[in-house]
């Protein structure tokens, strides 16, 4: 697990003064902290991974992205039409 940035921010909102003058004041903190987490391609351990998030009562924002570990491996056997799983002589 990687941390990508960590960012803390004030937030305001708008009110009407008894003098009828607009003004802010501050309602509290957001915080963002954006993560990186790799692992191999494991249902078991990405099942642990989301239920946690899913659960987690800081409502979370997430995404999931697949890339290949070895881009070029694969692009051979693409050429090759063996397959990753194939093999070539």
């Amino acid at each position: 697990m990687k941390t990508l940035s960590f960012d803390v921010h004030a937030e305001y909102e708008g009110y009407e003064d008894k003098d009828k003058t607009w003004k802010q004041r501050l309602t509290g903190y957001r915080f963002t902290h954006r993560l990186k987490l790799e692992f191999s391609v494991e249902s078991e351990k990405l099942g642990s991974v989301l239920s946690a998030l899913v659960s987690c009562k800081g409502e979370p924002n997430f995404a999931i992205e697949y890339t290949i570990s070895n881009p070029e491996a694969a692009k051979i056997a693409g050429l090759l039409g063996t397959g990753l799983g194939g093999h070539f002589e």
